[in-house]
This record gives structure tokens, sequence and C-alpha cells, in this order.
């Protein structure tokens, strides 16, 4: 079977649900926290650590500017006794990993799906879908007193492990710019793709959250995830959407352009 990885950005909205009796994520003494990337629970603290430093001292409207949302405040003061959930249950409330459906893929497209994708996170830097995670606000584009633009803190952490998780691998890249922008790419992969939907009028569509939800659901159910796999997508399945291969760059690998227009 040859290696792929899934590159996915997370879901500003958050369901709820969460587990008070679940491992502490943020305990950086325990090595079994039943996240993935351990490594990185300290710099996560001192991050979460200096929103409550901001919050003491410049006040708490400040870090609800600086987050966006007023309730942010509440969910990061409480964040690390926070209930705990896998993170791919928690962005279930939003329309991608709605659309991924993974309590319908079968067992062992489930498996590919957890393991071989890696989420970029403005709380956590990196994470695998079946990681336990609070529900938090902390955008990877918020700029913070004393840290600056988060996507910058984590770009020199994060890279290294999302380098050599994707080492030789076929990668499906759905990130967003901005959660891109908190990755130094080392291009250790054999191949990267990156996908474009197209109306019937051969516009650019922006708003592709649940399209790429279910493609996520379709890749990760073939035994071999590479190119071709798009080309295998059903219509009926993909909403009309179909491989385009006049607007398609498929002429560098480290760097494919798939185009997939509505007939």
């Amino acid at each position: 079977m040859s290696k792929f990885a899934i590159l996915l950005p997370p879901s500003v909205q958050q369901t709820r649900q969460g587990n008070r009796f679940a491992p502490d994520v943020f305990d950086y003494r325990e090595k079994t926290t039943f996240n993935y990337f351990h490594q990185l629970i300290a710099e996560r603290r001192y991050l979460i650590d200096t929103l409550h430093r901001v919050m003491d001292v410049e006040g708490e409207d400040v870090v609800a500017e600086v987050l966006g949302d007023p309730e942010a405040v509440t969910l990061m003061k409480n964040v690390y006794s926070a209930e705990l959930v896998a993170a791919r249950k928690r962005y279930e409330a939003g329309p991608m990993y709605a659309a991924m459906d993974f309590p319908r893929l079968p067992t062992g497209a489930q498996r590919r799906f957890l393991e071989n994708s890696v989420i970029i996170s403005g709380l956590f830097g990196i994470l695998r879908p079946d990681d336990l995670t609070p529900r938090y606000v902390l955008p990877i584009d918020a700029v913070i007193p004393g840290i600056g633009y988060v996507a910058d803190y984590w770009r020199p952490l994060v890279s290294p492990f999302v380098n050599e998780a994707i080492r030789d691998c076929f990668v499906w890249d759905l990130l967003t710019d901005v959660h891109r922008s908190a990755w130094d790419d080392a291009k250790t992969y054999s191949a990267r793709a990156c996908v474009t939907f197209y109306d019937r009028q051969g516009v650019a569509l922006t708003d592709t959250l649940a399209l790429r939800g279910k493609l996520v659901h379709h890749l990760v159910q073939q035994n071999h995830v590479k190119l071709d796999t798009v080309k295998t997508w059903k219509p009926r399945d993909a909403q009309g959407y179909q491989f385009d291969e006049d607007r398609s760059d498929l002429s560098d690998p480290t760097s494919l352009v798939v185009a997939l227009s509505k007939k």
C-alpha cells in the first residue's frame, strides 16, 4: 500500500461534549497522555499561561478582542480542567468534519483516517484526529501580547513533526493558507496535492469545507490513496464535481494542483 497523509485545519465550530475523567492532556510529567505529539505539551502550556497572564494584567476584554470571541475568555480560563473528547468528535460541529461522516466509514477507512491525518491547531500546534481536546478558541492567526502571531510561534516547533509525519507520503494538503503558514515545508514527501473546486461558470469556490470533508470520506476508503484516487470519486457522491484535467496542473509532483469542477 502506498504511503499517504492528509493535512487538515481544525474546525472553528466545536461540540460541547466531553469526558471529565479523561487523562490530563496538559500534564507534561506524563508521557502517556493519549495525545500523539506529547512533546509539545510544555509549549502548549506556555501559550495558555501567557493568555492567562494577559487576562490578569491587561484585562479579559483584551483577550476577547485578540481571540475574536467573547466566549473565548471563559473557555481559555477553564481549558486545563475542561472535559475532553477526541479532536475528530470535537470538530464534528463544523462542516468539514461533519461531511467526513467518520461513524459511517468502514473500520479500515476509519483506521486510515486516524493514522494518516495531521491537524494543525492554534492551541495544540499539531494533532492526530483521535487526540483528546477541550473546547477552546485560539485562532492560529491571532496575535497574542508577549508571543505575537500564533502561526509564527508554532512554525519552528511543529514543522519537524509535520515533515517527519509526511515523509515519503503522497500528501493531500487540505489546509487553509493561514494554517499552512504555520508549517515550514521541507518537501520530505513524494508528492503533494492541493485541491480547488470550480462552479459551472469556472469560478473557483472559496467556501469548500463541506466538499473537502466529503473528499476525505472518499479518499480514506481507498487502498491506494494517490492522485488517481480523486478520479474515481463518483459525481453522485461528490455533488456533481469531477476531476478537471484542463484546470489541473500536474507538472510538479511537489506542488500538484487538482481541479474539481461542477458538471
